[in-house]
C-alpha cells in the first residue's frame, strides 16, 4: 500500500512590523496548502534569526527556509552552507545552488510612479525620498525613477536627503511630482511638505507604495499608493520551494508584479480628476440599469468612496449616487414609451426595484407622471 509522503516543515522568517507579511503570508499558506507537501513554521520575528537559531529548528526538524527579514545575512549564510533549500524575498544574496530569491519588480514600480505622475499634470520638478540608510531596493527604485524622469521629461529630477529635506523642497521648481520608497517614507515627505510652505496637491503631487490602507486613507490628503503583489510573492516563494524539494529546477530569481494603483487626492491633479469621473460616467451610463451601485464603480475604478464623492461633486456638482439614478430615470423616459411591459416591470428593466421609489422620481425630474408620459402623443 502507498503511503503519503510526510511534508517538510518550512520555517518563515519575516519582518514583524510590515503590513506587507501578512499578505506574503496568506500566499504561502494558500500555495502550501494547494500542494500539500509544506508545513510552515513562522518566526514571531524574523530579525531575531541567528545561526545558532537554523541549527536549533534543523534538529528540530525544519528542512527549508524561507527568509525576508534584514540583517540576518550570516544565518543566510549559514543555511546556504548547511545546502538546506532556501528562497529568500526581497533581499540581496549570493547565488547559491540551494538558494532561490523572490523579489518585488522595483524597476515596474518606478515606471508605475512616473505614469502616475505624468499622467496626473505637468510638473516642472520631480523628486525622490529614498528609505533610511538607502537599502538596495530603496536605492533601484529611486535609480530607474530618477532615469525614466530624466528621459521623459527636461525638468530636475533629484534625490531628496532627510537632512536637508525642507530646504530642498522650498528650493525645487514647483509644482512637482515626489515618489517615495514606501508609504511610511511618503508620510513623512508630506510632513516635509507642509513644513515647506507646499500645498498637496496643488504645489507637490506625492506618490507612495505598498498601499497600506489604513495609513493612507487616514493622511491628508489621502496617499495615493503603489501596490506590490506581495501575496504573489509568498505564493512565488512556496512554489519554488516546492519545486526544489522535488528535484525540479528553478530559475534562481522571479521579479513578482504589481496590483493596480490606489489612486488617492495625494496625487490627483485637475486632468485626473476630469478624467476619473468620465471613466466613471462611462460606467453608469452602460450598467446603470442592471442595478449598478457606486461601490460597484469604486470597486471597478479602484478608489475609495469618499474620493469619488468629491471628485464627482468638483466635476458635475452631484454625487455619483444621484447619477446612477438619473441615468436610471432617462433609461426609465425611454423605455416606458418602446415598451407595452406593465410600468412595475419597466422600472426593474431600468435598475429600480420596484415602481413605488422612481414614482416621485420621474415627477420631480420630468414635471409628470409614467402613465401620463407613455400616454402622452408628444415628448
Amino acid at each position: 500500500m502507498k503511503t503519503k509522503s510526510r511534508a517538510v516543515e518550512v520555517l518563515v522568517a519575516m519582518e514583524r512590523s510590515l503590513i506587507s507579511r501578512m499578505r506574503k503570508l496568506c500566499g504561502m499558506y494558500r500555495a502550501a496548502t494547494e500542494r500539500g507537501n509544506i508545513s510552515l513554521r513562522i518566526m514571531d520575528d524574523g530579525r531575531e534569526l541567528t545561526r545558532q537559531y537554523v541549527d536549533d529548528v534543523v534538529k528540530d526538524g525544519v528542512g527549508a527556509f524561507v527568509v525576508g527579514a534584514l540583517g540576518v545575512g550570516d544565518a543566510i549564510a549559514h543555511i546556504c552552507d548547511l545546502t538546506l533549500p532556501l528562497v529568500t524575498i526581497s533581499l540581496p544574496a549570493p547565488p547559491r545552488r540551494n538558494l532561490c530569491a523572490v523579489h518585488t519588480d522595483n524597476e515596474a514600480i518606478a515606471k508605475e510612479a512616473v505614469r502616475i505622475l505624468f499622467g496626473n499634470r505637468r510638473f516642472a520638478s520631480y523628486a525622490y525620498y529614498p528609505a533610511n540608510g538607502n537599502p538596495e531596493w530603496s536605492d533601484v527604485r529611486g535609480r530607474h525613477f530618477l532615469d525614466r524622469v530624466s528621459r521623459q521629461s527636461k525638468c530636475s529630477a533629484v534625490m531628496l536627503s532627510r537632512d536637508t529635506l525642507i530646504a530642498t523642497l522650498r528650493s525645487l521648481p514647483r509644482p512637482m511630482g515626489l515618489f517615495a520608497a514606501n508609504d511610511s517614507y511618503a508620510v513623512e515627505l508630506m510632513d516635509a511638505c507642509r513644513k515647506a510652505g507646499l500645498s498637496i496637491p496643488s504645489d507637490a503631487s506625492v506618490v507612495g507604495v505598498d498601499n497600506e490602507e489604513f495609513l493612507c486613507e487616514n493622511t491628508t490628503p489621502a496617499l495615493t499608493s503603489i501596490c506590490p503583489d506581495f501575496e504573489d510573492e509568498g505564493y512565488t516563494a512556496i512554489a519554488m520551494l516546492s519545486a526544489m524539494l522535488a528535484g525540479k529546477a528553478v530559475p534562481p530569481l522571479v521579479a513578482c508584479g504589481l496590483q493596480p494603483t490606489v489612486v488617492r487626492k495625494s496625487a490627483m491633479g485637475e486632468r485626473y480628476a476630469e478624467s476619473l469621473v468620465n471613466r466613471a460616467m462611462s460606467i453608469i451610463n452602460d450598467k446603470a440599469a442592471s442595478g449598478l451601485t457606486v461601490s460597484d464603480v469604486c470597486e471597478s475604478l479602484k478608489i475609495s468612496r469618499r474620493l469619488l464623492d468629491m471628485r464627482f461633486k468638483e466635476i458635475r456638482g452631484l454625487s455619483p449616487k444621484e447619477a446612477i439614478t438619473a441615468r436610471r430615470l432617462e433609461a426609465l423616459r425611454k423605455l416606458l414609451r418602446s415598451s407595452s411591459d406593465p410600468i412595475s416591470v419597466v422600472c426593474r428593466k431600468c435598475g429600480f426595484g420596484s415602481a413605488n421609489h422612481p414614482k416621485k422620481l420621474f415627477r420631480q425630474r420630468y414635471g409628470t407622471t409614467m402613465r401620463a408620459w407613455r400616454q402622452a402623443d408628444g415628448g
